[in-house]
């Protein structure tokens, strides 16, 4: 007996799936969809979904991903939660730092995101990425790529002590609101008589797990 699937009869074999897959006439929106939702958190209108199919009507990724990239929601549209492996991978690259133990894996599994072990054959939900407990592990990740040791010449104003902390993650966006509350940190810490040193470690902390760095 052939069994029919996706309204096609044969003797297939396991092999015969993925060219089932792509050959059944919803393929094009269901892939162009999720490609989507991957990169931008808004639903798309119907004349971007049939551009983005007729770029896909060769079977060719790289169209797509340009297509999308090269939308406006890509630039306008409201900020993503950056993936926990994206968001550790981030921290590792502006610290030039690299996977040199298996504290990396065990973080991402408790961040949510265990690579090449999605939920089920969906992948992982985009759109819960954060949460109490996932976040202590973001926590953990910016306060490992640090490592233990503090700067030794910190100085004792608020104002240099925010444009040190920018320059020590490589001098990333950081908005007028962030930037004002880590100098707000700054002279508050620094009126108790805090050291300087142990300001300047907790707000580079703070500003690795400031809502710049978790979305993107």
């Amino acid at each position: 007996m052939r069994p029919t699937i996706f309204g096609q009869t044969g003797n297939w074999a396991w092999q015969d799936s993925c060219q089932l897959c792509f050959s059944h006439p919803l393929h094009p929106s269901f892939f162009v969809e999720k490609l989507w939702g991957y990169l931008v958190p808004t639903r798309m209108d119907t004349p971007t979904l049939e551009g983005l199919k007729a770029l896909y009507a060769g079977g060719e990724i790289a169209p797509v991903v340009e297509g999308i990239l090269m939308h406006p929601a890509f630039y306008e549209g409201p900020r993503m939660a950056k993936p926990p492996v994206v968001y550790n991978a981030g921290l590792l690259r502006m610290r030039a730092e690299y996977i040199d133990s298996s504290i990396w894996w065990s973080l991402s599994q408790s961040a949510g995101q265990q690579l090449f072990y999605p939920p089920d054959v969906g992948g992982w939900d985009y759109t819960r990425w954060l949460n109490t407990a996932t976040f202590r592990a973001r926590w953990l990740m910016a306060q490992i790529v640090q490592g233990p040791s503090m700067p030794t010449d910190s100085p004792s104003d608020p104002d240099k002590l925010v444009e040190r902390t920018i320059q020590y993650w490589g001098f990333p966006t950081v908005t007028p609101q962030t930037s004002g509350l880590l100098g707000a940190f700054a002279h508050a810490q620094l009126k108790r008589q805090n050291a300087a040193p142990l300001v300047e470690t907790a707000m580079r902390q703070i500003l690795a797990t400031a809502p710049e760095f978790q979305t993107a």
